[in-house]
């Protein structure tokens, strides 16, 4: 059971000529935890703009659990039985404008 070397967010912007966007979470090791509940890591984008997600594996139901931030607020929550499952419900809502920046 290991973690995503990356998350990747990817959205289509409309501002007179459409374009894709996208923002690259990448991991930072120092925030792995494990203990006999759960395994858990935390990502945030490059150049830090202060959003960030958590990726969480609850052991005893086999069930991945992400949470994204912007700063401490909670904006978005997703789970899944497998950890493919977990991704496609974190990533398929896109980006927020000010994750943009």
């Amino acid at each position: 059971m290991g973690f995503p070397l990356n998350i990747l967010f990817a959205g289509i912007t409309d501002d007179g000529q459409q374009s894709v966007v996208s923002v690259c979470y990448e991991p930072a090791p120092e925030t792995l935890r494990d203990d006999p509940d759960r395994k858990e890591m935390r990502y945030f984008t490059k150049p830090k703009n202060g959003y960030s997600v958590r990726v969480i594996f609850e052991k005893s139901g086999g069930r991945w659990l992400t949470k994204k931030f912007k700063g401490r607020k909670l904006i978005r929550t997703a789970f899944g039985s497998t950890f493919e499952q977990a991704m496609i419900h974190t990533t398929m809502s896109g980006l927020e404008a000010a994750e943009l920046r």
